[in-house]
């Protein structure tokens, strides 16, 4: 099937140092956390995640992969290279520098619910399979279009803000996700959505209207 996302995996590549770096990374016991001692090969080794992370924040126009949240100048600190297959499990160790297997996410899907976990992976020994979207119950961050399983809308003036999540479709995948990370803890409505429907402020009547909107559709509303 054809990428969801620009720029697509195929064009990804690495340099001859930095490929040649991955390779002896991926012999370590733990390839991603390995750390060369030589010194042109620790800069290499950077470089690699660096493009890595360059690439995947270009593919989801700097959001999370998981719950959209905006990571445009986030930082390391909120900011993770994601392991789709977690690359603490043995199977799935070979694939700590495999583009597909990688992403962008919030230090809050990634690490406090993401993580380790596995559950989501409907087959665990079929290699094929790992790169389809079918062995993945939840909205796989390269094989999926995340706005095809679920919507986020999400506007605020000053300490104004509202954040809904929509399943419009009634994806399991949307559905899978929305509940593997607790999107709904997410939801907030800071706009009094009565006024917001009189008054003139476009911002707020445009509140109001998701609202509506989503009840609509029998969508949670914070």
């Amino acid at each position: 099937m054809p990428d969801p996302y620009l720029p697509e995996l195929t064009t990804f590549a690495l340099n001859d140092d930095e490929t040649t770096v991955v390779t002896e990374a991926l012999k370590a016991s733990k390839p991603w956390d390995w750390k060369p001692a030589c010194p042109v090969k620790k800069a290499s080794l950077k470089s690699a995640k660096d493009k890595i992370l360059a690439f995947h924040l270009q593919r989801h126009n700097h959001t999370c992969c998981y719950c959209k949240t905006g990571l445009k100048a986030a930082g390391p600190f909120m900011t993770d290279r994601e392991h789709v297959l977690p690359k603490s499990k043995a199977q799935f160790k070979a694939f700590s520098y495999a583009i597909w297997n990688l992403g962008v996410a919030c230090k809050r899907c990634n690490m406090q619910f993401k993580g380790a976990a596995d559950g989501f992976v409907v087959s665990k020994v079929d290699q094929v399979a790992f790169q389809t979207s079918e062995n993945y119950r939840f909205i796989h961050p390269n094989y999926d279009r995340w706005g095809d399983h679920l919507t986020r809308f999400d506007a605020g003036m000053d300490e104004k803000k509202l954040v809904v999540f929509f399943n419009p479709t009634d994806s399991e995948k949307g559905q899978y996700t929305k509940e593997f990370f607790k999107l709904e803890q997410l939801s907030l409505n800071s706009f009094d959505e009565g006024q917001g429907l009189k008054t003139t402020d476009q911002l707020s009547r445009a509140a109001a209207l998701v609202l509506q909107l989503a009840k609509l559709f029998g969508q949670p509303v914070p």
